[in-house]
């Protein structure tokens, strides 16, 4: 029979919003968005609250603070960010991943013009009637720019309920994550919700830590279950050594260490009807501690797919390649990326003809390191990329150089995306684009401010050392190159 509690007593709860509130009051860290409370009306405070939570959604927090300055000075409030185009925003966003989040954001402060006479909701029940805001943003800005005695539950508080409580059923699963959000209401201060709520989650940050937790300075861990668990198997270590060193053997000693803490694993482990306990395929691993919870859990495999880019360099003067400019065209309005712009691709659907080969025990700490080391044979994207230079142009005419450049992998949350880039320089005075798709002709630097995704960028600086390797200073001699003559991919051909 399982007797274990997964729940707080009145007098544990007591003491850990005592604990976690000294703890935060000395150890939070300054970040921009802790200050406005003091600055700002409650609903200027809610706004910038609502900005910073939905960009550290799935963001670092040192990732966040550039764009959170920048973001609140161009719409300092609602009402401005209501006034923006979608463009604008993408624009801002560009190179935070997960772009939908700027979009919604948007949609939910016109929201708030056109419905809420200016007033951002003061409860979570409304906050989520709002685009883009679900029930942890909701909880998250109610407690902390309105006083809400409400929990939240992020990546972060999950961690650290499930440790304390040493919970190691699916923390994914509909049942588990109930269970948690009772927790964390139950938990959450009365008088100062928002900083207790802030509180779990910069434990989660930076001390309860997914790999390499720092238990010693943790100002809980004299409540935490996970942790006694590994103060109990120490101890248990320590006592079969002394008392048994000379008889049993190292097997046998781990024997006797599962004995004598028997009693507590076996309540933990083996509630196999209980969600919350470890699972009975589990066994409690020594080696990783409190790491044990919460437990991993399975996530879907993304799926892989290879595209061809084409990163068309148009030149208008060989002695000046700062004024060179790119074509990149706009995604559609719906979708992955939706609304950005990006160098023209197609899918390569010839994908047994190459084999990727990335290392992936090398950290990559430079740009070169990102590339794949991928058997393609250039034909393949040179031609590939001829046929989206008559997407869009009138008559395809011969480039003044093209080469491949490389292929590397861009990571998106459920696609392993294979980018096969080809670089070519084509003479301005001799094009005529049009296409039924919108598109733009940028210099690097109009790029870099666009919306665009981290993966043009990518493949602009990858060209950019591409010209810096193959071009001598103000003429357009080439060093010699294995790869197939110009000439042998491209006839001129006209648009009917």
């Amino acid at each position: 029979m399982c007797n274990v509690s997964y729940t707080f007593s009145t007098g544990e709860i007591d003491e850990l919003r005592k604990d976690l509130l000294a703890w935060y009051d000395d150890n939070k860290r300054d970040l921009p968005w802790r200050k406005t409370d003091k600055v700002l009306d409650q609903n200027q405070h809610a706004y910038s609250v609502w900005v910073s939570e939905i960009m550290l959604q799935q963001t670092r927090v040192a990732t966040v603070v550039d764009y959170y300055k920048r973001w609140m000075k161009k719409w300092p409030d609602v009402k401005s960010l209501a006034e923006s185009t979608e463009e604008e925003v993408n624009e801002m966003w560009s190179g935070l991943g997960y772009y939908s989040r700027g979009r919604r954001l948007r949609e939910g402060a016109i929201k708030v013009i056109q419905s809420c006479d200016g007033k951002i909701p003061a409860s979570s029940a409304e906050l989520l009637k709002l685009p883009g805001i679900g029930r942890y943003t909701a909880a998250a800005i109610a407690s902390i720019a309105f006083h809400e005695a409400c929990g939240v539950l992020d990546g972060n508080v999950i961690r650290v309920l499930c440790r304390l409580q040493c919970i190691g059923g699916n923390s994914a699963s509909k049942e588990v994550l109930e269970h948690l959000w009772n927790l964390t209401n139950d938990v959450v201060d009365k008088e100062r919700p928002g900083d207790l709520n802030q509180a779990l989650m910069e434990l989660g940050a930076t001390v309860c830590l997914p790999k390499g937790p720092k238990c010693s300075t943790c100002p809980i861990k004299s409540r935490c279950k996970a942790h006694k668990q590994v103060l109990n198997h120490q101890k248990s270590i320590k006592k079969c050594k002394t008392e048994k060193e000379t008889v049993f053997s190292a097997s046998k000693v781990e024997t006797e260490i599962k004995l004598e803490i028997k009693d507590e694993l076996t309540d933990i482990e083996d509630c196999n009807n209980n969600i919350l306990a470890l699972p009975s395929s589990v066994s409690w691993d020594p080696e990783i501690g409190v790491m044990n919870y919460p437990q991993k859990v399975p996530k879907k495999a993304p799926r892989s797919e290879h595209i061809i880019v084409l990163a068309m360099e148009i030149i208008n003067d060989l002695k000046m390649p700062e004024c060179s400019k790119w074509l990149i065209a706009q995604r559609p309005k719906k979708g992955l990326l939706a609304g950005l712009w990006e160098f023209p691709n197609k899918a390569c659907l010839d994908g047994a003809s190459f084999e990727n080969k990335e290392n992936k025990t090398k950290k990559r700490k430079h740009f070169s390191d990102m590339l794949h080391k991928t058997e393609i044979d250039p034909t393949i994207v040179l031609n590939g990329c001829n046929e989206l230079m008559a997407d869009f142009m009138k008559t395809v005419r011969t480039p003044l150089s093209c080469d491949f450049v490389g292929s590397f992998l861009h990571v998106f949350s459920h696609i392993h995306q294979t980018n096969h880039v080809a670089h070519f320089r084509v003479n301005a005075a001799e094009t005529d684009f049009h296409s039924s798709r919108p598109f733009k002709l940028v210099t690097s630097a109009e790029l870099q401010k666009s919306a665009v995704s981290s993966s043009v960028m990518k493949i602009l600086k990858l060209c950019q050392q591409t010209n810096d390797t193959n071009y001598q200073a103000g003429t357009n001699k080439r060093k010699k190159s294995n790869q197939p003559s110009i000439d042998s991919f491209f006839k001129p051909s006209s648009k009917k």
